[in-house]
């Protein structure tokens, strides 16, 4: 079985959370998202900023633990559990979230998935890509797997949409501990 990574952003009851701005532009790095590997090390710790959307104590809110946009990036208890499964293709480098007003950091890791995999079933999924061809930018409203494309990879992003983390049952199983992490469940046929 296969899984959709995501996350849900920890808000109070106002509806307040942190956002995170993850354009930080880091030479030497053409793209997060590329499924390429990157420098084994980056000038670091990655610096990057989060600010609250409205009034709340901010000790009463947590930042997100799991972010993928142009950054991907996640909480030291995550990457020890992703450590812990033993994955090759996965490259990780310190990084700290800054709050723009209060200065108060928190570490962190910027990842990279080493692995971006056709393995979309595009006849038996339901997507669209406004430019036409299943590429890069996809959309999918329901994803099935080509279960024969599938290269044994635990962890990979779909080269259809760069932004889709696929993940196995056994790294599914090593994050449930892990609060605001979601797994939608991909079918492979």
């Amino acid at each position: 079985m296969y899984y959709k990574l995501d996350s849900e952003f920890p808000m109070s009851d106002e509806g307040v959370y942190f956002d995170v701005d993850d354009g930080v532009s880091i030479e030497g790095v053409r793209s997060w998202a590329s499924g390429e590997a990157l420098p084994d090390t980056l000038p670091g710790p990655i610096v990057i900023e989060i600010e609250k959307t409205g009034e709340a104590d901010e000790d009463a809110l947590r930042p997100i633990p799991f972010n993928d946009a142009n950054l991907c990036i996640a909480t030291p208890e995550i990457v020890d559990a992703l450590r812990a499964c033993g994955l090759r293709n996965l490259q990780f480098y310190p990084a700290v979230l800054r709050d723009r007003v209060s200065g108060k950091e928190r570490p962190y890791f910027a990842i990279n998935i080493i692995g971006c995999v056709a393995a979309a079933d595009l006849k038996k999924s339901d997507w669209i890509n406004l430019d036409g061809a299943a590429r890069g930018d996809s959309v999918f409203m329901d994803l099935v797997l080509d279960k024969d494309k599938l290269p044994g990879l635990e962890i990979f992003r779909l080269a259809e949409d760069t932004g889709t983390i696929v993940v196995s049952e056994r790294v599914k199983r090593a994050l449930a501990h892990c609060e605001d992490l979601q797994f939608i469940p991909v079918s492979a046929g």
